[in-house]
């Protein structure tokens, strides 16, 4: 390239700028403006359209997620557990118990709306997919995010206008709350195993032995605790039990609806909610263990139901597993075999997981991860009498709640059995790390003495609404108080925890 005097220009040097092409002033600096700008944005159109953050306050969905809350570690069992925390409520030091053993929390202060607050942890942090209802309909058992319909209509309750809770009911639907399970158009709705993994509450934990107390009976010779090992010696032909005797103090082995969670219900009463909880019997258990058998002999474990025992045994000798449903006929009882399997991998050499449990109204056995038994105990001919029983549960709540003793009320005869058993016949066997869990129960709303502890419904569910339930039913602010969720309310579905470390994954 020549210039106007005909001189060749040098390489890079034009007309308006003779010294070569101008040089951008600190170059990093506007790229990193830049780059900030366009994360910015893409940050907003992501907040915006695909994926938004929250931090969940309260404790409505524990166990699944936590709220604001207490770290606490049992002094008599090392088990680490939360207790929830409200600012606006009292913390109850002495109603706060280990849900393994029932131990007393240590070193909890007492605390009363307007004193310096505590140190606490916050709740979980989560993200939430706010597309995935934009291309598939709502689902029963989604953890979902929605604007309260009530809240954000000015209505009673707490000034947040965003929940999470779980979606129970669908559009069209009729739906019922019987004895803790969801009944949908006459039938129960039973949970898929991702949303179940989160709803098992904890009842036993045998992998944190007691240091004082004893949370099994035995009857006759052969059985002994031993740290984490439950094992039978020298049982003989006949079975000898070992029976779950439930946390001192606290009952005689029947499984409620209790939370160590929830240290403040029947203490604090919010004026929106009235709350109470260990009113209700739970009859919705399982029970899980290694095993190491014996050459010979049975095992036996069996889950009261009211009036009702459904047991599976598994005889060593004959290789073989067997699940009973036993009904009361007359005077007597009959055993109804229900379910049976070959124990085909079954080997002295080595530890078998055995799961066995009962869970809306189905029986399950699994064992080594291999479901052998399920069977259906839902009969829709037997409706009537489900409802009966949720009646004589209505009765017996409310003699608790007055301080009476249930037991010799003929009104709730059969109804108040629940529990888990454990025999042994003809050999030795061993069990170790033995869990006891039991369902998520649903009540009614606040457990008010003038209404029903067990039924909540039927509530109708037209087109274009939802019903929402946490599943810390007890302390939950839901569908069960202010109504219905317009679908127009929905934000989207629980992706992950993303914060804190120990607790980050998907949320189910």
């Amino acid at each position: 390239m020549t210039g106007s005097n005909g001189k060749k220009k040098p390489a890079g040097q034009d007309d308006k700028h003779p010294d070569g092409p101008r040089k951008r002033r600190n170059p990093w600096l506007v790229d990193n403006i830049e780059s900030l700008v366009v994360a910015v944005v893409l940050a907003l159109i992501i907040r915006t359209f695909v994926v938004e953050a929250f931090v969940i306050p309260t404790g409505s969905m524990a166990l699944s997620l936590h709220g604001n809350h207490f770290n606490v570690t049992c002094p008599n069992c090392d088990t680490k557990y939360t207790v929830g925390f409200n600012p606006d409520a009292p913390v109850v030091p002495e109603r706060t118990l280990c849900p393994n053993c029932g131990e007393r929390a240590p070193g909890l202060q007492s605390y009363s709306p307007g004193m310096p607050v505590p140190d606490y942890a916050g709740g979980d942090r989560i993200l939430v997919n706010k597309v995935l209802y934009r291309f598939e309909p709502a689902r029963r058992w989604d953890p979902f995010v929605f604007v309260n319909p009530n809240a954000a209509a000015g209505g009673p309750g707490p000034p947040k206008t965003t929940y999470i809770k779980r979606l129970t009911g669908l559009p069209g639907e009729t739906l019922e709350i019987l004895r803790g399970d969801v009944v949908v158009d006459g039938q129960v709705q039973r949970k898929p195993a991702a949303a179940q993994s989160r709803l098992w509450m904890p009842v036993y934990d045998g992998r944190r032995p007691w240091r004082r107390g004893q949370p099994w009976r035995m009857t006759g010779t052969g059985w002994r605790l031993e740290g984490r090992r439950l094992a039978a010696d020298r049982p003989g032909a006949d079975f000898v039990w070992a029976t779950y005797a439930g946390r001192p103090g606290v009952g005689d082995g029947t499984i409620r609806d209790t939370y160590a969670y929830d240290h403040d219900l029947g203490v604090a009463r919010a004026p929106y909610i009235d709350r109470g909880a260990g009113l209700n019997v739970v009859t919705d258990v399982r029970v899980t263990f290694d095993v190491t058998p014996g050459a010979t002999g049975r095992l036996r474990v069996a889950l009261p139901r009211d009036d009702e025992v459904d047991h599976v045994t598994l005889d060593f000798d004959k290789g073989r597993a067997q699940v009973i449903h036993e009904v009361p006929v007359g005077d007597t009882t009959e055993e109804r075999l229900v379910g049976g399997a070959e124990l085909k991998h079954w080997s002295t050499d080595r530890t078998h997981h055995v799961s066995f449990y009962r869970l809306d109204y189905m029986l399950v056995l699994v064992i080594d991860g291999e479901t052998l038994v399920e069977y259906d105990l839902w009969r829709a001919e037997g409706y009537d009498a489900y409802r009966e029983l949720a009646a004589r549960g209505r009765e017996y709540s409310r003699l608790l709640r007055e301080g009476r003793d249930p037991a010799p009320n003929e009104a709730v005869a059969g109804y108040r059995k629940s529990g888990v058993r454990i025999g042994a016949a003809g050999g030795r066997l061993e069990l170790a790390d033995l869990r006891i869990d039991r369902d998520v129960y649903y009540t009614s709303p606040g457990q008010r003495a003038s209404g029903g502890n067990h039924y909540v419904g039927p509530t109708q569910i037209p087109q274009g609404y939802c019903f929402a339930m946490g599943d810390n039913s007890p302390e939950s602010y839901d569908s069960r108080y202010w109504g219905l969720v317009p679908a127009e309310n929905l934000i989207g579905k629980g992706l992950v925890i993303w914060w804190h470390p120990l607790r980050t994954r998907l949320i189910h």
